[in-house]
């Protein structure tokens, strides 16, 4: 099992009582850690969705603005999963490994014409299905 700080709005969770930081491991890290790649821009060694260059204040062609949130989307799931079974695989539990995106859905934000939703599913390897969802403006 591997452990890690608890991240809530760009910052480590203090407990309260100890002062010290909360942590994450299993399932809950691998979220985690989905949310990380998916909030991240794009770079050069493939780590990160790149999400908030999909729009650029133009959303008029709907597919081809789903089409590219489900590209980015797809491609930073399973460039991560490519990471973890090169170089992670021997360190973590069949919990905190990716097995497959199940389901992924992209759509425009409902009274909106310039913002979208996404809602990905992955499956660990432990059976676990872990949910991450998000609007982009």
């Amino acid at each position: 099992m591997t452990t890690t700080f608890t991240i809530a709005n760009g910052d480590i969770l203090i407990n309260d009582a100890t002062g010290r930081p909360h942590t994450v491991a299993d399932n809950t890290k691998l979220s985690q850690d989905i949310k990380e790649v998916l909030s991240t821009e794009a770079r050069r060694d493939n780590i990160g969705a790149g999400l908030e260059d999909v729009i650029n204040g133009s959303a008029s062609d709907t597919y081809r603005v789903r089409s590219s949130i489900t590209r980015r989307v797809d491609a930073a799931i399973n460039n991560m999963q490519s990471l973890q079974n090169r170089i992670q695989a021997i360190h973590r539990p069949s919990s905190e490994m990716i097995a497959a995106v199940t389901q992924l859905q992209v759509a425009p934000l409902e009274g909106s014409s310039t913002d979208y939703t996404f809602r990905v599913v992955i499956r660990t390897r432990s059976g676990v299905q872990i949910t991450q969802a998000g609007v982009i403006t």
